[in-house]
């Protein structure tokens, strides 16, 4: 079982305290791609699921925009969920 893209590496933390500690913090355009890839989400699927426009996700996967705090969230929710 690997770690979750936005977890940091801790010798003494717990996967389950990483989550729950790093789940309101934002995604980088790298972790945010990362895990629509991993996940196998076209941009269009990932943008129905998080209720956004395809437009959002590109901003964020460029970097023009920084994935917001409520996208992060959501996004890490479904990571923990389906994969």
């Amino acid at each position: 079982v690997g770690s979750a893209p936005w977890q940091c590496r801790a010798v003494h933390t717990s996967k389950e305290e990483l989550k729950m500690n790093n789940i309101n913090n934002r995604l980088t355009k790298e972790q945010f791609k990362q895990i629509r890839t991993e996940l196998q989400y076209t941009q269009r699927e990932m943008a129905e699921l998080l209720g956004i426009t395809i437009r959002a996700i590109s901003y964020y996967e460029a970097g023009q925009k920084p994935v917001s705090k409520t996208v992060s969230i959501l996004t890490k929710r479904i990571y923990i969920t389906e994969r």
